[in-house]
């Protein structure tokens, strides 16, 4: 599971993402914003809207626990 802040230096996080899949085709990408519409979000990665709580965070990653076995 990759989970990261949309905004970064070199790349956003849907970038990110797309790299990573293709790494690894089962891996689950959340991303966590404060933005409202997400640019390149091709893939339709989960996302989370800034501000957030660990609460939801722990919710979303056990739902993905859940759903893909792990």
């Amino acid at each position: 599971m990759l989970i990261t802040d949309f905004r970064m230096n070199k790349m956003n996080s849907c970038e990110l993402g797309i790299k990573a899949k293709e790494l690894n085709h089962n891996i689950q990408v959340i991303l966590i914003t404060a933005y409202e519409n997400i640019d390149g979000n091709v893939l339709n990665f989960e996302h989370i809207n800034k501000p957030t709580t660990i609460q939801i965070l722990l919710e979303k990653v056990s739902d993905y626990m859940k759903k893909y076995e792990y």
